[in-house]
């Protein structure tokens, strides 16, 4: 169901790579990119930017071998922001991406930085329970 208030635009591209519809790893069931969502409401010009690091469990294994493989390092860590794939297929990445953006975009902004930041990390809307209050309020 598409609940967005105004038109925007999406743009998805990532640092890791020149054009990310163009991306073949050499192995797709171990990759990893960092992945940049831009969302641009028409209205007011405004612009949203959110991150998602796109990766598979092997990738993730491989990644963070190292950090366990230390003595002093702790049993666990916590994971966030992550879309993890069986293997890397670039037109069901957009469209996983695309569709939880759309279920997340309703008519209250705030609301909508809330529902994307599920999933998402925004460096202009941090962790911090000052920038909660501040989606949170009226």
């Amino acid at each position: 169901m598409n609940r967005k208030a105004d038109k925007m635009d999406i743009s998805i591209y990532s640092w890791d790579c020149e054009n990310l519809a163009d991306f073949k790893p050499d192995d797709p069931s171990d990759f990893q990119l960092s992945i940049e969502i831009s969302i641009t409401y028409e209205k007011d010009n405004a612009e949203d930017i959110f991150s998602v690091f796109a990766c598979t469990p092997k990738s993730i294994s491989r990644y963070y071998a190292s950090y366990f493989a230390h003595e002093e390092s702790e049993n666990s860590i916590f994971g966030d922001h992550m879309l993890i794939m069986k293997f890397y297929d670039y037109k069901k990445m957009i469209e996983k991406l695309h569709s939880f953006i759309d279920e997340s975009i309703v008519k209250d902004h705030k609301m909508s930085v809330l529902l994307l930041k599920r999933n998402f990390y925004s460096p202009d809307y941090d962790d911090s329970i000052e920038t909660f209050r501040y989606l949170t309020s009226s």
